[in-house]
């Protein structure tokens, strides 16, 4: 017998929605919460939708969007500075934002594949362990 057919839906998410930062005015209200309410939505879609083999997944990505490089051109050379330096700490995997090709893409093949058959109601970090690193900032130890 062969296993049926499942049809992805993948949604966008943000990493804003676990990790809101209050120094960014623009990101700190409603912003994080339509992301987290995609995310609670991503949920309770794959519950509804998983006996038609419709797998319902979110990638909340950390990436250099070209919004994002908007919101960097922005910054004095100070801030920018700063920024990086922080990101440096945040992100142990390269310490910056992912490439929308190299590191969002691929993980959106992925979950759009066959691969993915058995994936459903979760949304993925693809964020270099940001999310990871808010939690060791939050007393939470890392596995060593």
């Amino acid at each position: 017998m062969s296993k049926p057919t499942i049809d992805p839906a993948i949604f966008d998410s943000s990493e804003f929605a676990n990790n809101p930062y209050p120094t960014l005015k623009t990101l700190r209200d409603h912003y994080p919460a339509s992301k987290g309410a995609g995310m609670s939505w991503t949920c309770t879609i794959a519950q509804e939708v998983g006996r038609y083999n419709i797998a319902v997944n979110a990638v909340a990505p950390v990436i250099e969007t070209p919004l994002v490089k908007k919101y960097f051109a922005r910054m004095s050379p100070e801030e920018f500075e700063t920024l990086k330096a922080g990101m440096k700490q945040r992100i142990p995997l390269g310490g910056w934002f992912g490439d929308p090709d190299r590191e969002f893409a691929p993980a959106m093949v992925v979950l759009a594949s066959d691969a993915a058959h058995f994936l459903t109601g979760q949304t993925y970090a693809v964020d270099g362990g940001h999310l990871l690193m808010k939690r060791d900032r939050m007393g939470i130890d890392r596995i060593s």
